[in-house]
């Protein structure tokens, strides 16, 4: 009976140092790790693929050329090497924490699918089926997030993240990014730090994510501050990306930024900056001819916007060689109230775009300038609005000969909109060669306009170059009212 009782613990022993030995070489051999990864890609949206690990029992993991590739997302990230320092014995007795896990050369590729953009655009695309690419079924997560209780450190070296728009070539959007980030009690806070355009540009980054309970309130609740460095950042690779999503105009500039972001969930957010751009340099899109370069560019932003209280503009300040615009926004027992002003320097606005203002060739404007103001007054039952233009000392050369508006032109408007109801208070249009009136509303307008048409067209051919002239005294009063057919009467 002793004898079976040393066989059998010997057997035991044996057992388990087999196991001790043998376990790390069975789980990092190929047919064990494909059978892993097949049990987690048919759980995850995308495909995982990592063509080497090594897992030992304190030596840590490591992993060596990971894949995964979302087509429907249009993601595809690489990294060439991963390591963590816990291997299976520090993970089988705190499997939540993760230790220092390291990320060498990551590469992040965003491609955006044009059918699936269009779609989505449309509201056709199913948010529950079967993906195109991969036949997976989306599911939707639920229960306790994996990162409740979990602890980790991550470092990143070396990333790079890139993107193309409609086919074209890879972009660089950052590289050589570094990221130190802890993770503990569903907190993350890192450091970021990555370059861009080819080194044309630093931007540095300092913030937490507050995780939330439960993994599907992920963007419903993620709560995130970020802190935003940037220093001489070339926009020519950013510009050259918006151009390529619409007529937009490419060009370069040195953007530096100090920002502060908060955000909960995808609808509340806030943002506070400084930005300046030395120098603008623009061409294309629907600029068409022009290639203007705007000169001292400044913005100073604090804004917010809250769920179902739309943005609030504690202050805007934007300044450039041609003018500025300032606004700011306050809320008033349920209401919203909204100031802006600006004003432009109409002899640079004329250099900056000859062409897109159509501009009379040989025309040197010398003076003026165009002022605007406005405030808008918004509650749940309407919204009115007041504004006002103006300009002003207007003058200039044309073939050596000096020409100049003695009379500024302003512009007054003053209405109210409730439901669908639009009524115009006041319309006042004033200018050396024409002045018109006209107030009332859709169903009732009334309309007086007086212009002696051969000097409006002289005075307007002062500055632009108009295709068409006229002559003689214009004098219209009007009236138009919706009969019961609703059909319209003038």
């Amino acid at each position: 009976m002793n004898k079976k009782w040393k066989y059998f613990l010997i057997a035991v022993v044996l057992t388990v140092v087999a196991v001790i030995v043998l376990l790390p070489p069975v789980i990092s051999s190929d047919s064990v790790r494909r059978l892993i990864l097949s049990r987690v890609n048919e759980k995850i949206q995308g495909d995982l693929s990592i063509d080497f690990w090594m897992i030992g029992w304190n030596e840590g993991i490591l992993f060596k050329k990971i894949i995964y590739t979302d087509p429907e997302q249009g993601i595809r990230f690489t990294a060439a090497r991963a390591t963590m320092t816990h291997g299976l014995l520090e993970l089988a007795f705190a499997p939540k924490d993760l230790g220092l896990i390291t990320v060498d050369s990551p590469r992040l590729e965003i491609t955006p699918h044009p059918e699936l953009t269009s779609e989505s655009d449309n509201g056709q695309k199913d948010a529950v089926g079967p993906s195109r690419s991969t036949g997976k079924v989306n599911r939707k997560k639920s229960g306790s997030a994996p990162w409740e209780g979990a602890s980790a450190e991550l470092l990143v070296h070396d990333g790079q993240v890139q993107t193309a728009v409609n086919d074209s070539t890879l972009t660089n959007l950052a590289q050589r990014i570094e990221t130190h980030a802890f993770l503990a009690k569903g907190i993350i806070n890192f450091d970021l730090d990555f370059s861009a355009n080819g080194d044309q540009g630093r931007v540095t980054a300092q913030g937490s994510l507050n995780l939330p309970a439960r993994q599907d309130m992920l963007l419903e609740t993620l709560v995130s501050k970020m802190d935003i460095k940037i220093s001489s950042l070339q926009l020519k690779e950013p510009l050259a990306l918006a151009a390529s999503m619409g007529n937009l105009p490419t060009g370069q500039g040195l953007l530096n930024a100090d920002l502060k972001l908060q955000a909960t969930g995808m609808k509340d957010f806030a943002v506070q900056g400084d930005l300046n751009v030395d120098t603008l340099r623009m061409t294309g899109g629907f600029l068409g001819k022009d290639q203007p370069e705007i000169n001292n560019v400044h913005l100073v932003i604090d804004c917010d916007r809250q769920s179902g209280q739309g943005w609030h503009i504690a202050n805007l300040n934007l300044q450039a060689d041609p003018g500025f615009l300032r606004a700011r926004s306050e809320s008033d027992g349920g209401g919203r109230k909204l100031h802006a002003r600006a004003m432009l320097k109409l002899p640079v606005l004329f250099d900056l775009f000859p062409h897109l203002l159509k501009v009379r060739e040989g025309v040197q404007m010398k003076s003026g300038t165009l002022d605007f103001e406005a405030d808008l007054d918004r509650n749940d039952q309407r919204s009115t609005l007041s504004a006002w233009a103006r300009a002003d000392h207007l003058g200039g050369t044309f073939k050596g000969h000096d020409f100049g508006w003695n009379v500024p032109v302003s512009l007054r408007l003053n209405g109210e909109k409730k439901g669908r109801d639009l009524q115009i208070d006041r319309l006042e249009l004033d200018a050396p060669f024409i002045r018109a009136r006209g107030r009332g509303n859709l169903r009732s307008f009334s309309l007086e306009a007086t212009s002696e048409l051969q000097q409006a067209f002289a005075e307007v051919d002062k500055f632009f170059d108009v295709p068409w002239s006229g002559v003689g005294h214009l004098r219209i009063k009007a009236t138009s009212s919706v009969e019961g057919d609703n059909r319209y009467q003038i």
